[in-house]
Formats: C-alpha cells, structure tokens, sequence
C-alpha cells in the first residue's frame, strides 16, 4: 500500500482502550483518553482482563506499571496468544524502566512502550499510530488474501481443465469396453447353450472387458428360497464352494440386492456395512463392488455381482444396469424354452388327472376329444363318446333346450360360462352337469368349434337347495337390522321437532288459566307430543338402538285398555270379542312395547276386515309350554308364558307371503294405507323380550297371531310413578349450550320460569371460551350432545379439566356417539333424552344441584340418568 493510500486511512476516536493499572495514575489516563473520544474501562488482574477482552473486545490495551514485572510480561504473553486477542495492539507505560525491562516486553508482544513521565499528545499520537498500524495490517492481509484466492482459483481452473480432458479420455476408453460387452453378452445370449452354459461366458466377457477381479451369478431357487450360484469366472471359478448358496436375508448384499430388486455398487468396500468380508477385501485388496438383480417380468430371478481390484467408474457402474438385463433376458429365454416343454407335459397329465372332463366339440355339435374323466362322471369311455353329441346324453327335453341354446352360441361365435345342463348317466341316474367353453377358430378366422369342460355340480346343487331355507331366514334378519338404521337416521333431528313442539306447548300451558278452554286443547297437543315420543324411543328400543324400560307388568290391564280404545275407533261392522284370564302373572316388559303389540296386531286384523266386516278375536291366557309343544317351531323356553292371541275372520294372508310380513316396509296396502312397520316392530319387540310370535292363516277365512311371551321369575313390586310433587325451582346460574336456536331460546325461558338465572349460547367453541373467563360464575351447565365444532361430551371433558367438581347435564336427540353409561363414566352428571318435558327438566336441574352441593359435603360422586 502506497503513503498516500496509509495515509488516508480514516481514524475513528470512538475506539475502546482498556487500561490495566495499579498505580495511581488510572484517573489522568482516563481524563486524557476520555476527552480524546475514547471509551475506557480498568482491569487490576489477569482474570478481569481476559473477561473483559473476551466479552468486550478492546481495540487496544495499555499496561500501566511502576515497574515491569514477570506477570505483566506473561499477561502480555497471553494476550497474544489468545484467537480473540491475537490482533489487540498492547502498549506498556513505565516509571524510569530499564533497557532489560523494553526488550522483554517487546518479546513478550507488546507494540509500544512510553516512558513517564509523558505529554498527553505523545500518549494519543503513539495510540494513534499503533490503531493506525494495526488497520493497515488488516489491509494489507486482506489484500494478500485475495490475491492468494485469485491465484488458487486459476489453480483450480486449470486442474479442472486436466481432469476433464483425463475423464474424456476415460470415457472414451470405458464407452469402447461397454460396447464390445454388451455386443459380445448379445452374441452368447443367441447361441444355443445351457443357462449354466450361457452365464459361465456372460461372466467371463465382464471379467475380460472391464478387468474385473472377478463376476458371480446366483439364480432364486424357489422351492429351497435361497440364491444358488450357477456361474464365476475371474479369480474364483468354484460353484461349489462356502458362498453357493446364499440366503434370501438383508444381513448379506446378495440377499439384500434380491430383496430390494435395487442394485448396491461402491468403490469403497472397507467401510461399506453391506460388505461382510471386510477383512478377506483388505487381504485381496478389493475395493469396487457392483451388485444387479436380474429381473423377469417385473419378478427377480437372480443376482449379478461384479467384484474388482480397480476403482469402477460412474458410467461403468450405470451401464451395467444394461448388462444385467441382457443376462436377464438370456435367462428369461432359456427359461421359456424350459418352460414350454415342461408346460405340454403338464397340460396332458392335467387334463388325465383332473376332475373335471375336457372335451372339444366342432361347429355341428359332435365331440372330436374327451378327457377319460368322462368315465367317473357319466360312466362312458372316452371311445363311447367321441363322434357322439352331448344332446344324445340327456333327458330329451333337456337335449332339445341345449340345442338351442348350442345354435345360438354357434351363430354368435360367443364363449360361454357355466351353462348348467341335465345328464343321463349310463346306470339312469341323473347328472347335474356345469359346462364352460371358449371358441376356437381356423386360421382363416372361421369358427372350427369348441374347446371347454364340464363339471359335475349334482352335490352342489343338492347342498344350495338345503341351505336356501337358511339363506331365506339371513336375508329376513338383514332386513330387519334396515329399521335400525332408518330409526337412528330420523330419531335425532325428529325429537328436536318434537322438543320444540313441547316445550312451547308446555310454556303456553304456563300463562292459560285453569279454566281456559285452550288449555284443554293444548293438553290435547302435549298428549300427542308424549305418545309420539314414546313411538320414538319404541322404534328405537325395537331396533337395539336405546335402551328398553323394563318393568314387571300386568298385560290383561293394557289388553282391556286397548279393547276401549279399539271399540272407539273402528266401525260396528266389526264386532270385538274378548276371552282375557285375570288371573295372569306379570310379564317383565316396556309397557309401551306390549300397548304397541296389541294396537299393530288389532290394526292389521282391522285391515283385514276393514271391506266386509267380521270378527275380532282377542284372548290372553297363562299356558304351561313343554318340549312337545315347541315342536321345533317356536324359539322360547320351556315353561309357563302368556300366550296372547289376535284372530280375525277377513281375508288371510297368502301362503307364498307369509315368511315375508315380519320385514320391515313389506306391505300389501295400497300407497298412503300402511308404512310396512307394524308387524315388522311387533316381531322385534316379542324377540327382545325372548318371546316368539306364529302366524296362520288361510285366504279367505282369516289369520291368527299368537304371541308368546315368559312370565316373570320374581313377583316385583311395579315402578312409582312419577312423583306429583309441586315443580321444584331455584336461583342458580346456569350455562346453557344447544346449537339448535329455537331449543336454546325455548329451554331459556323454560329455566328462567323456573326461576334460574340462564346464559344461552349455540356454540361450544364460544362455550368454552365463556366458561374459561369465569369458571366460577356458573352453578351448572347444560349441553347439547351433537354439535359443530365440538360435541358436548367434548365440551364436559374440557370443562372438567377446568373445574373438575363442575355439574354437566348432557342433552341428546339421539346419539351413536354417546350413552348413558358412557357419560356415567366420564363424569357427566345427568343424561337427558330430547324432547324434554318441563318438568323433567325442572327435576332433573334441581337434583343435579342439589346433588352436587351434597357431593362437596360428603364427597360422594351424584349419578342419575333419565
């Protein structure tokens, strides 16, 4: 660098100096460097000046001492030697040192050293020059650097360029050993030799054109699952030896080449983990490896490895892929020849060892071949056969049919499948025959005749006609699982129907007088919405999709009251008789259930007479069944049972269609008279409750159920009902969640006329996000199960988390989700089915709190489930 160039080196005041002292003179050194711009810190020892150096980085240190001594010395060492130091100048300042003191600080590293007394403008100068000296050093070695770099580069370029013009030449001379190889493997693969023949030359040419050490073939034995080796040539030719016969494993790269149907190459063996032999490598100094399968359509049928002293280059390495798959094909080759003999040796002895009997037939019908199966299936000898047609061997009306059909399949030059035929066997037993044939046709693409086989299906045939009673009764029970999936399918969005109905019901009940006359009808409107929700939780009961109300009961009570009720309600050309023993025991069922047993069995009797009129015949009476009287037709246990009977005199049911009533939708009504789920739910109740139902019937002279049904083991005493206390109320704060607005809004005022305080939301993700401000601020919540964004059972979950002790009463049109004993077990308080009464809700509120306040008292976990 030029004068001119150093001295325009820009010097910045701003600098960091780091004073190491113990001597008096710390306050005038910083008075002169401070007002000279500089920032300044002090150190009294070694340790707080290597801290300070290594987390601060000072552009220059000064060393104040009385006298120089060996620690100053040995910290000045340090400095310099240290990376992050290395390039700090350090000047020492003196009190009258001697000429021994200068020379061992300039070999210990120091850049300056000033004597005291000193003039403040020497001191700035020489830190100055030593702040100046040390940045045109930096130039100076930046500048070496890059001319360093420049000359490295143009290094570089010109290697490049030599090894360019070597790997062309490389190329070049691998590009010619790849081409004799591949012409040299195409030659062999021609030649008509052995596989084992064929690849001993195949590896010999490898060895020969690319100096390989030397090359292995294993082909898959499939019946032994292990790789064999069939050809080596190079500096092992053995067959036989240790590695002729490898597994089918990843623990050994022949294994895993054929496995992964991936090549392995390397130019590094030592080292390579596939590679077990490592010490045998390091002795024969082998270095390259090249590892191919050998793939026939799409399936590995062998390995091709390649091992060499000599480093095996890119374009060597890919090209054997190429190589492989010619050897692939060679043996692909040899293999079908193989194949093609052993293929016509199998085929005479299949078609003398099958079951079945082949045949070949010409265009005119007249067998030219038959396989001697013929003989077991219709005793003929092949000789009696052939000249013959197949029509001349059955029954004549059969033979007539098959003619036909034989014309047809001749004009359309069709094949044909599994075409069943009658014939006659030579001892007159007759032979259920299958046959199967394709076309075959003359070179001129005229159809010669046919080729085909004939399978004898008469046991077959014997064992569908036994099982198809059983198949009738499987496709019955499908059928009746069909109502449970239509009952869970409307059994949700319906009860929310039947919910808002309800409760707005029950909340205009709220404001009307007593002596309102609309309150008589809405009374009306809240019956309806009762028993259309007990039709609902029937249906689903029926098709196992809610839990049954089960209850010892008395049926001759509901069979008087449906015999009111029927009286009522049908005309008078129907006359009702009644034969029903008082005296019968408790049954142990849903007394809804059995109501709805009568009315669709009465109904249906109704219907039946509905044109004419006639008699209506209902009975009930306690039996004693033994095993004589099931007889095999009906499915319930032996002992005593209530056998409830419905008899009509109408127009009966025909024969052909009585194994199909009990399906569900089946119906012989006409369009908007019936849904085809009456008896359908009547079948599916009696079988819940482990009864059985019959039916018989003649047209034209009626039809008679009975249903049977077990009596009660125990006498129970029969379920309170519903206590008829005053609707209990209260002041809590209760969150309430429903993403169906009007059931929200209407569930609100049902609560808040209760008394409640109510928060309604109709999100959960909002819910929660309420509850997690104020957890306190609830006394309880109530959610809908199904939901967008979270379902309530997900909601309880995360608001136990929250606040585990927090009441949870979960509210469900109909959930699969979810059950009553599901949310027992995750700790949701109540369980509540939609449409949900007023007071039901009111109990329901009022216990959970009640409850909960007890449980905080005694600890004791509330369940209750309604």
């Amino acid at each position: 660098m030029s004068n001119k160039a150093v001295s325009s080196i820009p010097f910045e005041k701003n600098k960091f100096v780091l004073i190491v002292t113990n001597t008096g003179c710390s306050n005038i050194l910083s008075e002169i460097l401070s007002g000279a711009g500089y920032r300044v810190d002090y150190a009294k020892t070694c340790r707080v000046v290597l801290d300070i150096v290594k987390k601060k980085l000072p552009d220059i240190v000064i060393i104040d001492i009385q006298r120089p001594g060996n620690h100053e010395f040995e910290l000045c060492r340090t400095l310099n030697s240290n990376d992050i130091s290395l390039n700090i100048p350090i000047i020492f300042i003196c009190t009258l040192p001697e000429l021994d003191d200068k020379e061992k600080a300039f070999e210990a590293g120091c850049y300056d050293f000033i004597t005291k007394p000193f003039f403040a403008v020497e001191l700035l100068s020489r830190i100055k020059n030593c702040i100046m000296m040390q940045q045109h050093q930096k130039q100076l070695e930046l500048i070496i650097h890059e001319r360093t770099l420049a000359l490295q580069q143009e290094q570089d370029k010109l290697r490049r360029e030599l090894q360019i013009r070597t790997q062309n030449a490389v190329i070049r001379e691998n590009q010619l050993k790849l081409l004799s190889l591949n012409f040299d493997i195409s030659q062999t693969i021609i030649q008509g030799e052995t596989i084992t023949q064929m690849l001993q030359k195949c590896c010999e040419l490898i060895v020969h054109h690319l100096n390989a050490t030397f090359t292995r073939v294993w082909l898959f034995d499939e019946m032994q699952n292990v790789l064999v080796l069939q050809a080596s040539a190079g500096m092992y030719t053995r067959i036989n030896g240790k590695h002729s016969r490898k597994s089918v494993a990843c623990t050994n790269k022949i294994g895993k080449i054929f496995l992964s149907k991936s090549p392995h190459t390397t130019n590094t063996i030592m080292g390579d983990l596939l590679i077990c032999d490592q010490e045998w490598a390091r002795q024969e100094k082998i270095v390259s490896f090249a590892g191919h399968p050998l793939v026939v359509d799409d399936k590995v049928i062998g390995v091709v490895a390649i091992f060499s002293k000599n480093i095996l280059s890119n374009m060597v390495m890919k090209s054997l892929e190429s190589v492989a798959n010619a050897i692939s094909l060679g043996v692909r080759r040899k293999l079908s020849e193989a194949s093609l003999l052993a293929s016509e040796t199998r085929f005479r002895d299949l078609i003398e060892d099958t079951v079945d009997w082949i045949w070949e037939l010409n265009h005119e019908g007249v067998y030219t071949y038959s396989s001697p199966r013929v003989f077991n299936l219709l005793g003929y000898d092949p000789g009696e056969i052939v000249g013959k047609t197949p029509f001349e061997f059955m029954p004549p009306e059969e033979g007539l049919k098959m003619q036909t059909v034989f014309r047809e399949m001749v004009a359309g030059q069709k094949m044909f499948s599994a075409i069943e035929n009658t014939c006659t066997h030579k001892n007159g037993n007759k032979v259920v025959l299958e046959a199967s044939a394709r076309p075959i046709f003359n070179d001129d693409g005229t159809l010669w005749g046919y080729r085909g086989i004939n399978r004898d299906i008469t046991e077959r045939k014997n064992s569908q006609e036994a099982l198809r009673q059983r198949d009738e009764q499987l496709r019955q029970t499908q059928k009746m699982e069909a109502i449970g999936t239509l009952a869970g399918g409307i059994a949700h969005d319906f009860n929310n129907i039947l919910a808002a109905i309800l409760g707005y019901t029950e909340l205009a009940l709220f404001d009307l007088p007593e002596e309102s006359r609309k309150k008589h009808e809405l009374d009306q409107v809240l019956k309806a919405g009762h028993r259309a929700k007990e039709l609902i939780r029937q249906i689903l009961t029926f098709s196992r999709k809610s839990d049954q109300t089960l209850r010892p009961l008395r049926v001759q009570i509901i069979a008087k009251e449906v015999v009111k009720l029927l009286r009522s309600s049908i005309p008078s050309t129907i006359s009702i008789k009644q034969n029903i023993d008082p005296g019968c025991e408790n049954v142990v069922a849903d007394p809804t259930q059995i109501h709805q047993v009568f009315m669709n069995l009465c109904t249906n009797a109704y219907h039946a007479m509905k044109e004419s009129g006639g008699v209506l015949n209902i009975s009930l009476q306690q039996i004693q069944l033994n095993r004589e009287d099931l007889n095999g037709n009906l499915s319930i246990k032996t002992g005593s049972c209530l056998k409830l009977e419905v008899s009509d005199t109408g127009i009966g049911i025909p024969k052909d269609i009585q194994n199909k009533i009990f399906e569900p939708y089946y119906t012989t009504k006409g369009m908007g008279e019936g849904t085809g789920l009456g008896l359908a739910v009547v079948h599916g109740i009696v079988k819940n409750l482990h009864g059985d139902i019959t039916v018989h019937s003649e047209p034209g002279k009626g039809t008679v159920f009975c249903v049977y049904l077990p009596v009660a083991e125990e006498k129970q005493k029969n379920v309170r009902e519903r206590s008829t206390a005053p609707v209990p109320t209260g002041k809590e704060h209760i969150l309430l969640v429903d993403d169906d607005e009007d059931l929200a809004r209407m569930h609100k005022q049902m609560l808040e006329r209760l008394g409640y305080k109510v928060t309604v939301l109709t999100s959960s993700v909002e819910t929660l996000d309420v509850f997690q401000n104020s957890p306190n601020g609830f006394d309880l919540v109530m959610t809908d199960m199904t939901m967008p964004g979270m379902t309530g059972a997900e909601l309880a979950r995360r608001i136990f988390k929250i606040k585990p002790d927090m009441p949870v009463i979960l509210c469900t049109g109909y959930s699969e989700i979810i059950n009553a004993e599901q949310a027992k077990a995750m700790g949701i308080n109540a369980y509540l089915s939609k449409p949900i009464l007023k007071r039901e809700l009111a109990d329901v509120v009022r216990t959970v709190l009640d409850e909960t306040k007890e449980i905080n008292i005694k600890e004791k976990k509330y369940w209750t489930t309604y």
